[in-house]
């Protein structure tokens, strides 16, 4: 399939911080596209302390293509956080919630930002992931562990 299933914009909210929209289908070829377009982002020539992911609008997930793209963002010289995730996060195979859970999440776009530049304007040093200790803990994987099964038993541990 070609990676036409897919679009992406970028904005930049505020100095340093870069958000990156995608809309589409998410499978491996657009995998790979989102993959290019990060890259290319963080080779701007302005400096970023982040880049925030905004999947709200992705209409579909291939587990491994959202293994392919958590796996590649660990490769970019800038951290990226994810946006909008949260509520289709529970749809997903338990394939795609295990890749997803490596990487920061925040219910949206704003949310992810707002914490970033907090967490920016505190450290003190080089820059930090979201997950590394700094106050203002995001939505993430391992929280959804306790939420019911879809029949109404709960997950497992």
């Amino acid at each position: 399939m070609p990676a036409r299933s897919v679009q992406l914009s970028a904005r930049r909210p505020a100095d340093r911080v870069r958000v990156v929209d995608v809309a589409g289908e998410l499978d491996g070829a657009s995998a790979a596209l989102v993959l290019r377009f990060l890259d290319s982002q963080c080779k701007t020539g302005r400096e970023l302390d982040h880049i925030v992911l905004d999947v709200t609008n992705v209409s579909a997930y291939d587990p491994a293509a959202t293994e392919q793209l958590c796996a590649g963002l660990r490769f970019l010289p800038v951290p990226v956080a994810l946006a909008g995730c949260s509520s289709r996060f529970t749809m997903l195979p338990l394939r795609g919630r295990t890749a997803l859970s490596s990487t920061a999440c925040y219910p949206s776009t704003a949310a992810a930002v707002q914490t970033l530049l907090g967490r920016r304007s505190a450290r003190s040093g080089g820059p930090r992931r979201p997950h590394d200790g700094v106050p203002g803990r995001p939505v993430a994987a391992p929280a959804l562990r306790d939420a019911p099964a879809a029949d109404g038993e709960p997950a497992p541990s």
